[in-house]
């Protein structure tokens, strides 16, 4: 939303309509905007049309009014971009004609359809309606909903977001998938396993039926010296 409204012609149709507006409300309004939005983007160099659009209205003696940093705080978040690659970033899986990639709008990673299956709202990037997400970033949206409906504070005993939006918290969610050979050798040590408990609990039944032919032997032999 924010590329195609901080667009140089935008900025400048907008500086062009704050110039000839005969309403001081409508222009101090604007002013207003202009400077929240030049130092919510002032580290974005994708932005930077905005900011030229400041500091162009500076030059023409345009007063802007005084800045509140808690106003700005709004645009800060910007959404990510997309990045690509070959596997999907949850599951590893190699994306293919079937398999097609997608795009969590949340952390801007790339996944397969499975891995994407859930959808919410971002207002932090100004998306009210529901958008394709992770499954990682979807737990990690809800959490703090979730935490206040429970009476709980949200956030404690959060894992860092850096953490939960990396490779290796994707990875760890899911195990990895075993192959055919490790699914052969995994059954054949269960096998050996049953077989052996069987062996164990076949010698413990034949020690307790000689314990009694045992027992009674020295007693035989006793009443025959008798």
């Amino acid at each position: 939303m924010h590329d195609e409204v901080f667009t140089k012609e935008n900025c400048t149709m907008l500086s062009q309509f704050l110039e000839q507006t005969n309403h001081d409300n409508v222009r101090a309004k604007m002013l207003e905007l202009i400077q929240t939005w030049a130092y919510a983007f002032r580290n974005s160099e994708r932005y930077q049309a905005i900011k030229d659009t400041m500091t162009i209205l500076k030059a023409k003696g345009h007063q802007f009014p005084e800045l509140k940093e808690a106003d700005a705080m709004f645009a800060m978040d910007t959404a990510p971009n997309w990045t690509d690659g070959k596997k999907c970033h949850r599951c590893r899986d190699d994306f293919s004609f079937t398999n097609r990639k997608h795009h969590c709008r949340n952390c801007g990673q790339v996944f397969c359809g499975q891995c994407t299956s859930k959808s919410c709202p971002l207002p932090k990037f100004g998306i009210e309606k529901d958008v394709r997400v992770c499954d990682g970033c979807y737990a990690q949206l809800q959490r703090p909903t979730s935490a206040k409906a429970s009476g709980g504070r949200a956030g404690e005993n959060d894992l860092p977001a850096e953490y939960l939006n990396s490779s290796l918290a994707q990875q760890v969610q899911t195990p990895p998938r075993k192959t055919e050979q490790e699914l052969k050798e995994e059954e054949e040590l269960q096998l050996a396993l049953a077989l052996s408990q069987s062996e164990a609990e076949s010698k413990k039944q034949q020690q307790q039926q000689q314990q009694p032919s045992q027992q009674q032997q020295p007693q035989q032999g006793a009443s025959t010296n008798q």
